[in-house]
């Protein structure tokens, strides 16, 4: 580590110099961003989090000598559940350093590894370069987190993307998208059921979504009431929604969602499919997403789904959805001590910071 150079806890006092660190070194990227923008997701994100041990830092910050921010990492805790049994794992997002201390990262990892002699580690925004690293500490990939299924709705902003990405002249690229205009929606209109925003979180007692067998015996969130009023109605983030589906054969099941801005000038709306929780025949999320296509198809471009298994991938895809290939699993669990009873996963954009 640097000499001069000084790692301590965060506390609330440090988040608004926090921000600033955050938006001046995290990099610009066409998905859900480990960084933070203002005050308010990060205090509601580390700070107003249920889930949190009270012995368990929110993560920690690093300042050089003149007490400049340089570095920082996230621990936010969530509850998962295998089997059963209940499991507190730390999320370990948020984990930026300046160019001129690079090698702060390392020390940064260490005080976030020791955490992980009581609790198991894990993240959710993997890049190449922080995947490695978690590698190198025993991390191993969560599974189907390495692609993403997007269903377009409306194709310009897309071809615009795409264009500018391979030819390198986003001038250019955002004329010749315009035709693209013309094209039809990829996901067309539901077939049956209904999808059912639930309005308020008093209703979120009396759901009572049991654990979908395929689950069961997978670390997946917990999706308990304090999860579900933290993740979907408490804090800053307006675009958040959560559904409640119900088949024609009277299944259910939760379906929560967010909007964000991708490609190289926010141009394409996304429409990002946080959870997907219930017992419901694997083809049936063809249906959910047709649904999701009618109800936002005025204000989101493209409707992105992560962590699916292959038999729900494949539903996707008879649905109209491409899969796109993540540059790595941006999912990974460190457990050097055995806590978690199995390297099983059903990991969502809802877990972590995936989609924060």
């Amino acid at each position: 580590m640097a000499a001069g150079v000084e790692i301590t806890e965060i506390t609330e006092g440090d988040l608004e110099p926090l921000a600033r660190f955050l938006t001046r070194e995290a990099p610009d990227v066409d998905d859900a961003s480990t960084s933070a923008r203002d005050v308010r997701p990060l205090h509601w994100f580390l700070f107003e989090n249920p889930a949190q041990p009270p012995d368990v830092p929110r993560g920690w910050v690093a300042r050089d000598k003149n007490g400049e921010m340089v570095g920082s990492k996230f621990c936010a805790a969530q509850r998962f559940q295998c089997d059963g049994a209940a499991y507190t794992l730390l999320m370990g997002g948020g984990f930026y350093v300046s160019g001129s201390h690079r090698g702060l990262g390392l020390g940064l990892m260490r005080v976030y590894l020791e955490q992980g002699k009581r609790y198991a580690l894990f993240a959710s925004t993997m890049n190449e370069v922080s995947g490695a690293l978690y590698e190198h500490y025993g991390g191993y990939a969560v599974p189907n987190t390495e692609h993403e299924y997007l269903g377009v709705l409306r194709y310009a902003p897309v071809v615009e993307e795409f264009l500018a990405r391979r030819f390198g002249r986003p001038g250019m690229a955002r004329i010749a998208a315009t035709v693209a205009a013309l094209r039809p929606a990829a996901v067309r209109g539901p077939r049956g059921g209904e999808l059912v925003r639930i309005a308020s979180p008093a209703e979120l007692s009396t759901l009572s979504i049991e654990t979908p067998p395929e689950h069961a015996r997978e670390i997946t969130a917990l999706r308990n009431e304090a999860f579900l009023r933290w993740r979907y109605f408490e804090g800053p983030d307006a675009a958040r929604a959560l559904y409640v589906y119900r088949s024609e054969r009277g299944e259910r099941a939760l379906v929560g969602v967010t909007l964000r801005a991708r490609g190289h000038r926010g141009q394409v709306r996304a429409l990002m499919v946080l959870d997907y929780w219930g017992a419901l025949p694997a083809a049936e999320i063809g249906n959910v997403a047709r649904h999701l296509a009618a109800l936002h198809r005025d204000h989101a471009d493209v409707i992105a789904f992560r962590g699916q298994p292959p038999a729900r991938q494949a539903a996707l895809q008879q649905a109209g959805f491409l899969r796109r290939p993540l540059p790595r699993a941006i999912g990974v669990c460190i457990d050097r001590h055995g806590l978690l009873p199995t390297r099983d996963w059903y990991m969502v954009p809802a877990d972590g910071d995936m989609a924060r």
